[in-house]
């Protein structure tokens, strides 16, 4: 059975490979090994973000993290396949983009879900409402034995604290000179200073086969006009979906 890490990703690049880090420590403690092995690691990545040009250059240097000559292929002795979920939309900024990202995450989580791999789920990166959108899609579509986690970085150090915190964005990291200390702690802060904090358990797939049908309805549709979104999904979750003219469906 192989380990799937579904996360969120905004201008932080280093969440994703902190959260990785912190995941093979968790597994380690659970084998009773000292550090992680190479079975500890994930074996695959998958990314949700929007669209954004800045997000390239963020993916190309994950990518480069886990390919045949990245860090995380040399740890587990095997490259780390990452696949990138894009929405069409280059911010969350109304409610018809959060509601397309809702739904890229849904059909992700339920295509996930249906591998019989383990499911991870990071709500640690990109913005406050990705991780809200991900959980919704989790709590309908994951199996029960999917796992959510968020993510803190804190270090005892407020000047290191800082630091970190002023130079988590990708671009501002980039800026920093190649040996500066600064650019490992940001990507692989240290064991002390990162706390993976796991969710109460089986709080996905708690939503049950009822409200996943009437969902899926739901996913099937994208409205820019007629009837408002929330009083579409409302007659989609509760009542019987309305007609939809072509003229409505985008």
């Amino acid at each position: 059975m192989a380990k799937i890490l579904l996360a969120t990703l905004g201008e932080a690049h280093g969440v994703i490979t902190t959260m990785v880090d912190a995941l093979a420590d968790e597994s380690a403690t659970g084998h009773g090994h000292n550090r992680p092995m190479p079975e500890d690691y994930v074996d695959q990545v998958v990314l949700l973000c929007v669209n954004r040009s800045e997000t390239d250059d963020i993916l190309n240097w994950l990518r480069a993290q886990f390919d045949p000559n990245g860090y995380y292929a040399q740890l587990k002795g095997t490259p780390i396949p990452i696949e990138v979920c894009t929405t069409r939309d280059g911010d969350l900024t109304d409610q018809s983009s959060n509601f397309r990202f809702w739904k890229m995450a849904c059909r992700k989580v339920q295509e996930l879900s249906q591998s019989g791999d383990e499911l991870l789920i990071s709500l640690a990166g990109g913005r406050k409402s990705m991780s809200a959108l991900l959980m919704a899609g989790a709590f309908i579509f994951a199996p029960q034995s999917a796992r959510l986690y968020h993510l803190i970085v804190k270090f005892s150090d407020p000047h290191d604290d800082k630091d970190f915190q002023d130079y988590s964005a990708f671009e501002r990291w980039s800026s920093l000179d190649e040996g500066d200390p600064l650019r490992e702690r940001v990507i692989h802060p240290p064991s002390e200073a990162r706390y993976l904090i796991p969710f109460p358990p089986y709080l996905c797939g708690l939503a049950g086969c009822s409200l996943q049908t009437r969902v899926e309805g739901l996913l099937t549709r994208e409205f820019s006009s007629g009837m408002p979104l929330s009083e579409l999904a409302q007659q989609v979750l509760i009542g019987s979906p309305p007609t939809i003219t072509p003229a409505e469906v985008r």
